[in-house]
């Protein structure tokens, strides 16, 4: 799953000046980077290349360091209006459907960490100032349409990447499960688009103060997904490049999943996904083709560093 990027907005006279991104290297931030500029903002990208490639914010104002520093980026003001995080802390309804008023359930050790930050926001928004808006993405595949950004690990574990990296290999794919409460028994998952994940953060930016108005809460989720799922199956049948199958045991941790209703963020933030499934695998591909003559091998981090 892709790092949390955290963006905050700085304002003047209502209009944005500048958005700091940390973890603006990474595959969502630096997706959200490009939006930004698209739309006539200027990103500030904060991060520690511990997993970003430092050529993916070439041309973009950076400051390398973390978050959690109690130095703030040189030219950084603090003035936090938006923050997002990638959350699968719900409880999925019968349907395998789940909206912001699921029960809360961390699945696994990754999704119990995005569980106790949200529970620290809330509490830290309902004791301060500062007013918290969490985008809670699902499964982001799919990359930046003009093929600046995309995912950067040249074996990625999700499974639109392991399926590439089958059908490369001329292996079979394993589905782990064929005995889920879903449609066919593979388990299912709610892809998004990066790009309209980006859109979404925008939105965000945009409606913040509107959404924050006199006696709203202080920490509000959204939930961004494509609101509907797709099986593991219906993954391999929508990529154009033929594999075969194999069945194989469940994984320890391993879920049905869920797929997120978008109720609230067509209401909130007046959005919802427009790239379809097919988009998003057709944009996965050709980024991970480009990502091969854009970054080659993962270099080492001193490499990055110096550069």
């Amino acid at each position: 799953m892709a790092a949390s990027p955290v963006v905050v907005a700085v304002t003047r006279g209502g209009l944005l000046v500048r958005v700091l991104i940390s973890g603006g290297v990474g595959f969502i931030g630096s997706t959200v980077a490009s939006a930004l500029t698209d739309a006539g903002n200027t990103p500030v990208v904060l991060d520690n290349l511990v997993i970003g490639r430092r050529e993916i914010c070439r041309g973009r104002a950076f400051q390398l360091g973390d978050a959690g520093v109690r130095r703030p980026a040189a030219g950084a003001r603090r003035t936090p209006v938006d923050l997002q995080l990638v959350a699968a802390i719900y409880a999925p309804d019968a349907d395998i459907g789940v909206d912001e008023t699921s029960p809360l359930a961390a699945g696994s050790p990754y999704a119990q960490t995005k569980l106790v930050v949200e529970r620290m926001l809330a509490d830290i928004a309902a004791s301060s100032p500062l007013r918290v808006l969490s985008l809670c993405y699902f499964n982001p595949i799919g990359a930046d349409p003009a093929l600046r950004t995309g995912l950067q690990t040249s074996v990625p574990s999700h499974a639109l990447g392991r399926l590439m990296l089958a059908h490369r290999a001329g292996v079979p794919f394993a589905v782990n499960g064929f005995d889920w409460p879903t449609r066919d028994g593979s388990g299912l998952r709610d892809y998004v688009h990066v790009w309209d994940l980006a859109a979404a953060h925008l939105r965000a930016l945009e409606r913040f103060d509107d959404i924050f108005a006199v006696g709203a809460a202080p920490h509000v989720a959204v939930n961004l997904g494509s609101g509907t799922g797709t099986t593991v199956l219906e993954l391999v049948a929508v990529v154009d490049r033929p594999v075969l199958v194999r069945e194989a045991p469940r994984r320890p941790g391993d879920a049905a999943g869920a797929y997120a209703r978008g109720r609230r963020a067509r209401e909130l933030l007046g959005w919802r996904a427009r790239r379809d499934l097919a988009t998003g695998i057709a944009d996965s591909l050709a980024w991970h083709d480009r990502r091969e003559r854009l970054l080659g091998d993962l270099a080492p981090r001193r490499r990055q560093l110096a550069g």
